[in-house]
């Protein structure tokens, strides 16, 4: 059986090989941000509907550029990245 401590430190292994899947605190370029802002979902035609270029998913995106979704979904809703994407 393996003591309190070990075990911890391998929960902890196994949360940062998770965290490690993005980026935490990784720093997009404004190039990266402006080309993920490109690629949010465009009005079409049909009564305000909306739809995405095809691969061009939060999911896709997100790993593409090593980032989380939420930070997809932040710069196309101009929570962060605003001046470089106006």
């Amino acid at each position: 059986q393996a003591s309190p401590s070990s075990r911890e430190s391998d929960d902890a292994g196994s949360n940062s090989s998770e965290l490690q899947r993005f980026r935490p605190r990784a720093v997009l370029t404004e190039a990266e941000a402006i080309e993920i802002y490109k690629q949010r979902k465009k009005p079409s035609n049909h009564l305000g509907a909306h739809h995405l270029p095809p691969g061009n998913t939060v999911s896709a995106l997100s790993k593409r550029f090593n980032v989380s979704p939420k930070t997809i979904r932040d710069i196309w809703n101009r929570r962060t990245w605003t001046p470089e994407t106006q």
